[in-house]
């Protein structure tokens, strides 16, 4: 157990938030945090990690208890190098390598080693050594830098941090983490600023991770991935589902029609006593039955009527007119943005009727493509560069709504953009976006992320475009949101240009896929997973030609082509007692790794009794492994 909450009940200005929660996170629990924006996430996360204090309830956490927490949109601040920051998170090995190095200098300016002040420096050196080794302590750099490769930071180890950018920064913030390696690692959306590559690395890491997880994520495709058990905030209260989200989505519909059924029963029980005692409570004779069943009543545990149908935005986008059959044409492009070039003399044509997604590492120049056609499309560039179709009626969505006037209010917001319209189609669209009266005279620099997300989507719903370019439309908005955007735009029969990190959501959307990398611009004329899949089919292909480069100065020794009987027996032997060989490897690394471990541990780390025989056993394993590979050289050497 790391973490038990027993019924918590949170309010925030008289109004619950969280109402008699009873949870526990287990030692290997991966955990989906899910709900409404707004519903208690970021409240329940900082309930556990000791920020707010609850209003009744109590939490137990185990003795010496580490957690990190990655908030969202949260980077590392520092003004140091990316691999001295890093360096941070091993302070207390770093610690006994430096006074092993002093030893050994003081050891080597004594002249006799038979001195008690030698032998005193021995004996510590012995001792620091021994747990230096436990702890893996010279590996400290290799993980580092297999955690900094695999977030993004090949080669910038040098690099001071405070020179990244902001998304870079959240992932050097994820990656300290990784290093730390905490009892409780808490990641609020971090997927937000990765790449696919990285979010695969990320994915494979934490699948393996050595302690609990809590995530909070609207990427359902990194939740299907990293997760065993979601937990869904609904009505100030929390449910349980073992499983992925997809499993979730399963096993909560099945719950609700298990508490539909349980609730119809009940009111069928409440209506039968209720009608008894209205037609005998006032007949002296079954006056005492009509009582019996009034307490009944009153002490009856009555079961909410479950929501069935939740309220979720409508969004409905229609596209006017037809467009001529090519929407736009880009030929020899260089994209630039400062002096960096993006890319040089790429082709992009996006045809009427598809939905064109963007891809590519993050830092490649998707948003700023987005951004040029945009720009181009206004200022009615023609020329080489740009070539777009006739009667186009464009509509863009800012990732970051900064299209939007913060100093209007919600409805002056569309009636500037729309001043013919009536004041019944603007709010009928506010109110398909989920907008109530009262919401509608808020200043926009008041609304929550979401609430300008959906103050985007309601502008261009009026627009009635027949081309949409959307940037990363998903960021702001939860997850059913999500899925009900994605419908709308399949349903929609215009062209779609749009760039997303959501693999849900490009899987559900994309009929074609335009990747920009290093190499420039390369077109794939299918959708999203069958694009996947050609990329691992190219990467394959990639790494067979290396190979097969690597093999062509190999020359083949000719008396090795033909054996006979004896020697092949010979060989098989050889091979079967390899194998017994790399097994006995493999069970005592398993050992290494859990003795390792258990060094870690507070409890142990700190107790020497219990430190010593593990400590002492350690080290004859690692020299019986060392000998079990001299054999296994030695033996695959008369192999091959």
């Amino acid at each position: 157990m790391i973490t038990t909450l027993d019924n918590i009940t949170f309010s925030y200005k008289d109004e619950i938030v969280l109402d008699k929660l009873s949870l526990t996170i287990g030692d290997n629990d991966r955990i989906g945090l899910i709900g409404e924006n707004g519903s208690g996430k970021t409240t329940l996360i900082n309930l556990i990690v000791g920020r707010l204090i609850a209003d009744s309830g109590d939490i137990f956490s185990r003795r010496n208890l580490t957690i990190g927490y990655l908030e969202q949109n949260s980077g590392l601040e520092s003004e140091i190098t990316v691999m001295d920051e890093m360096r941070t998170c091993f302070s207390s090995l770093l610690k006994m390598e430096s006074r092993m190095r002093e030893i050994e200098q003081l050891m080597a300016e004594l002249n006799e080693d038979t001195t008690s002040e030698y032998r005193a420096l021995a004996n510590e050196y012995n001792h620091l050594k021994k747990g230096f080794e436990g702890l893996d302590g010279y590996n400290v750099d290799v993980k580092i830098r297999t955690i900094l490769n695999g977030m993004g930071f090949l080669n910038l180890y040098d690099r001071i941090i405070s020179t990244f950018s902001g998304g870079e920064k959240t992932r050097l913030a994820i990656a300290k983490l990784l290093l730390q390696s905490p009892d409780l690692l808490i990641l609020d959306e971090p997927t937000n600023h990765l790449d696919f590559e990285t979010l695969t690395w990320l994915e494979e890491y934490l699948r393996t991770y050595k302690g609990g997880l809590l995530i909070v994520s609207h990427d359902r495709f990194f939740l299907d991935k990293t997760v065993n058990l979601i937990w869904e905030i609904e009505d100030q209260k929390i449910a349980a589902f073992k499983g992925n989200y997809t499993k979730f989505k399963e096993l909560k519909r099945h719950h609700v029609e298990h508490m539909l059924k349980e609730f119809d029963k009940q009111q069928e029980e409440i209506a039968k006593m209720e009608d008894y005692v209205a037609r005998n409570l006032t007949r002296a004779s079954t006056a005492k039955s009509a009582q019996s069943r009034i307490k009944k009543l009153d002490a009856l545990d009555r079961i909410d009527k479950p929501i069935t149908i939740k309220k979720n935005p409508k969004f409905l986008f229609t596209k006017g007119y037809d467009p001529t059959k090519e929407i736009v044409r880009i030929t020899n492009l260089t994209l630039t943005a400062g002096e960096k070039v993006l890319f040089e003399n790429g082709n992009v044509l996006v045809p009427r009727g598809e939905k064109v997604a963007i891809v590519g590492e993050n830092g490649t120049g998707k948003s700023t493509l987005l951004r040029s056609i945009i720009r181009a499309f206004e200022e009615k560039k023609d020329d080489c560069e740009y070539v777009f179709g006739k009667n186009i009626a464009m509509s863009y969505y800012d990732q970051e709504n900064l299209n939007l006037n913060f100093n209007n209010t919600v409805m002056d917001e569309l009636w500037d953009k729309y001043p013919r319209s009536n004041v019944y189609e603007l709010r009928k669209t506010l109110g398909r976006m989920l907008f109530e009266e009262e919401d509608m005279t808020k200043k926009v620099s008041v609304l929550s992320g979401g609430e300008r997300a959906r103050l985007g989507f309601a502008i261009m719903m009026l627009t009635q475009s027949n081309f949409l370019v959307l940037d990363e439309p998903t960021n702001h908005i939860d997850l059913e949101t999500r899925e009900s955007l994605e419908k709308s735009l399949v349903e929609y029969d215009g062209t779609v240009l749009f760039v997303s990190h959501d693999r849900y959501f490009l899987n559900a959307i994309a009929t074609k896929v335009i990747r920009i990398s290093k190499d420039g611009i390369t077109t794939y004329n299918m959708g999203f997973n069958d694009y996947l899949n050609k990329i691992s089919e190219e990467n394959a292909e990639q790494v067979l030609l290396e190979k097969a480069e690597k093999l062509k100065n190999v020359k083949i020794d000719n008396k090795t082509q033909f054996k006979n009987t004896k020697e092949r027996k010979e060989e098989a032997r050889l091979k079967i007692e390899l194998k017994n060989l790399e097994n006995e490897i493999s069970a005592l690394e398993k050992e290494e790794v859990s003795l390792n471990n258990d060094m870690t541990k507070p409890e142990i780390s700190s107790d020497y009794e219990l430190f010593l025989p593990i400590m002492e056993r350690l080290e004859a394993l690692q020299q019986e492994i060392t000998n079990k590979f001299a054999e296994w050289e030695i033996l695959n050497g008369k192999i091959f």
